[in-house]
């Protein structure tokens, strides 16, 4: 007998259908953590209607009409290329979606913004980015700085010093690293432990770094 999964929010799901739940769950998470942000930021009802999309996509390749041994070679080729191509289009789309929102948030600001806000010229700002003690996040061709470098000497310092030991990590990654929840830390982000817990952040980084 299959046990049912109740949901407050929902209608009852079978195990076989939960189990399908949790494994497109995991897919995403292989998507990177920026997509991931960017799916949990969607409306449930786009949410769902991209995800049955992409699942009536790859049914159409894995399971058509006919049978496969009909199928010529560059048939099927050509639709596991169009599913590939939705799928990153989607991964893609959702990432550059939720940077726009960072941005219209403010949680990332201009070189402009930040070169105000810290009094810096903008040989210092290049200077601090090419020795990676700052990194930048590129929204629709322009590299937009995290505001939180926007904050007193002492703390920037630790900043930079953490965003240095994230070497070549792209600037997306970085940002994720710095606002996401870690089980070494506590379960708080760099961010909130930076001022709690000094030491255990280059740590941190360190485990971000070999994933």
């Amino acid at each position: 007998m299959k046990t049912h999964l109740t949901d407050t929010t929902g209608p009852q799901l079978d195990q076989d259908t939960y189990e399908a739940l949790l494994a497109g769950a995991l897919a995403a998470r292989t998507c990177g953590e920026t997509a991931v942000r960017a799916l949990l930021a969607l409306p449930d009802a786009e949410l769902g209607r991209r995800l049955k999309q992409e699942i009536a996509l790859y049914l159409e390749v894995n399971n058509p009409p006919t049978s496969k041994a009909t199928l010529s070679r560059p048939v099927r080729a050509g639709a596991g290329k169009r599913m590939g191509r939705g799928l990153r289009a989607l991964v893609e789309d959702l990432a550059l979606a939720a940077r726009r929102q960072w941005v219209e948030d403010g949680e990332l600001i201009t070189a402009t913004a930040l070169q105000s806000g810290l009094h810096l010229s903008a040989r210092a700002l290049s200077q601090a980015v090419n020795a990676r003690r700052m990194f930048t996040v590129r929204v629709d061709a322009t590299d937009y700085f995290p505001a939180f470098y926007l904050c007193a000497t002492p703390a920037r310092r630790k900043l930079e010093a953490v965003t240095k030991s994230l070497g070549d990590m792209p600037g997306q990654n970085k940002l994720w690293f710095f606002t996401s929840p870690h089980e070494s830390l506590g379960g708080l982000t760099p961010l909130q432990a930076l001022p709690l817990l000094p030491g255990r952040i280059k740590f941190a980084a360190a485990d971000f770094l070999a994933r």
